[in-house]
């Protein structure tokens, strides 16, 4: 079974982790590596400008993205290949937790989530990522800096939440009530409970409670029909 799954269009290269029954063992894991240095070798001996997009790290083994330490490490080039203008993006949840913690600290503080600076979360999510299980722990290429930024994705807050459910009814091309997005906006949990300042869950649930919102309003103008026909 293999550990990743990808997709590919044109220079950019995207993987994201999927379980395997063979991870622990030590022959699979090995073979992992191969197949992630030869992946991204190929690629980018066709097209030095390559992008590595790499989808829930924290679910991926420990060790594994130490495979690819030698192409974002200081080498002029590897077998007669420059890596150098190649970008890798590692997406996690790794401090996850932490993020949110933070960002609540600040907007105790009285910063508006706008105000948030960089520098705030830089380190809190490096340290993040060399300790908590997954992907990332323990990882050469954070020990050893490679990694240029750390960038949270901070949590959303109601109006994001509303913001994504009028995304979702537009892509459905579908109008909508202030209420609606009332509605569905305030079925989503949040966090800290006494203050429900953030969403827990994201935007995930939205296209699943845009879509049952919607099938509510057909069911009732199909109710209304056969009313109107029965009279």
């Amino acid at each position: 079974m293999q550990l990743m799954m990808q997709k590919t269009q044109f220079f950019i290269h995207y993987r994201e982790d999927c379980p395997s029954e063979n991870r622990m063992i030590e022959d699979s894991h090995h073979q992992d590596e191969i197949h992630l240095i030869d992946w991204i070798r190929g690629n980018v001996s066709r097209c030095d400008r390559s992008m590595f997009i790499f989808d829930e790290v924290d679910k991926m083994p420990p060790g594994l993205l130490d495979a690819i330490k030698p192409f974002m490490d200081y080498h002029v080039e590897i077998d007669g290949v420059d890596y150098r203008k190649s970008i890798f993006l590692l997406l996690s949840n790794t401090g996850g937790h932490d993020i949110t913690q933070k960002s609540l600290e600040l907007w105790k503080k009285g910063r508006k989530r706008e105000e948030f600076k960089y520098e705030d979360f830089e380190k809190l999510i490096q340290m993040g990522a060399f300790n908590e299980p997954g992907g990332l722990f323990r990882a050469d290429i954070v020990d050893r800096s490679l990694v240029d930024f750390y960038l949270p994705f901070l949590p959303m807050e109601k109006d994001h939440i509303k913001r994504c459910v009028e995304a979702e009814f537009r892509r459905r091309g579908y109008s909508w009530y202030s209420g609606d997005i009332e509605t569905i906006s305030d079925s989503i949990e949040y966090w800290p409970p006494d203050i429900k300042l953030y969403s827990v869950t994201g935007c995930k649930r939205i296209y699943q409670l845009v879509a049952t919102k919607i099938h509510e309003w057909e069911m009732a103008h199909w109710l209304t029909d056969n009313d109107r026909n029965e009279l």
